[in-house]
């Protein structure tokens, strides 16, 4: 039976389905433990991205799209002319990747987020975190993998969305957007983000992609709308159940019709025709 993210025994329920494909509504997530490994999967080769997924993917839990990127000319044409694959060099990665501690590519994107996991400096059952933070992930501090160049939902525990948001007894002067100073900060309960709100503009149905962790049950939520599924759910709705659930941490990726996701090798949503011709990073859990 799909477990609802709005149950309100939704964390007893998970903890006995982890890692296995689950539905609510619009959205198909899969949650994962702490212990998961992250890895970014990238294209290289002139062929379709579900291939490349299906082969450096095969034995993860769950695999989806990754980060926004654009498209030379020569690639657009290739990709509405044909239906063969877009060379890879024809796509540039907008944020940064980092792979089991090295820099693997993508263009700084020093204004996006990022989502990442990191080693922790003790051991035990869990020996790393997931965090999100804004700016560019940076290799070194036990940062083992990350993707950059994402939107906010959530960072640390702060909700963003549209317009910044106080709660009672902020001063007068507290801006609407932009960075609240030192008087106004310690009442800021969403911040503002132009990132959000362009990509909530858009219609409802529009497809999403989601990373997500929660700090205190030690959990990651990997999530995706397959474009077009009507009513859809907005990204307001996901970042306020994502909170009430305790996720303090998550970012949405590249959307639309590019999103995608793989669970124990087989597809649970794929990318349209001219995306799989043309995305060349995933992000893939153990």
């Amino acid at each position: 039976m799909p477990i609802s993210l709005s149950s309100p025994t939704f964390w007893r329920d998970i903890s006995r389905h982890l890692g296995t494909a689950q539905r609510d509504g619009a959205l198909h997530y899969v949650v994962l433990d702490h212990t998961t490994e992250m890895r970014i999967i990238r294209r290289t080769r002139e062929e379709l991205f579900s291939s490349t997924v299906m082969r450096e993917g095969a034995g993860l839990s769950v695999v989806v799209n990754g980060n926004y990127y654009d498209v030379s000319t020569a690639g657009i044409s290739d990709a509405l002319w044909g239906h063969d694959p877009v060379a890879a060099a024809e796509t540039t990665i907008l944020g940064r990747l980092i792979n089991r501690g090295s820099i693997l590519g993508g263009r700084s994107s020093p204004n996006m987020f990022y989502f990442g996991q990191r080693s922790m400096p003790w051991t035990g059952r869990y020996t790393s975190t997931f965090e999100t933070d804004f700016g560019d992930p940076l290799p070194g501090s036990g940062m083992h993998a990350a993707i950059g160049g994402l939107g906010p939902l959530v960072v640390g525990g702060l909700r963003y969305g549209s317009g910044n948001r106080y709660r009672a007894g902020a001063p007068p002067s507290a801006p609407v957007t932009g960075r609240p100073g030192p008087a106004a900060r310690p009442y800021l309960v969403q911040r503002n983000n132009n990132t959000f709100v362009s990509a909530e503009s858009r219609a409802t149905p529009t497809g999403k992609t989601i990373l997500a962790s929660c700090t205190a049950e030690h959990k990651i939520l990997v999530a995706v709308q397959e474009d077009g599924i009507s009513p859809g759910v907005t990204y307001t709705a996901l970042r306020d159940t994502l909170a009430r659930l305790g996720f303090d941490h998550a970012v949405f990726l590249d959307g639309s019709d590019s999103s995608t996701m793989m669970v124990s090798g087989g597809w649970v949503v794929r990318a349209a025709e001219n995306k799989d011709e043309t995305n060349v990073v995933g992000v893939g859990f153990t």
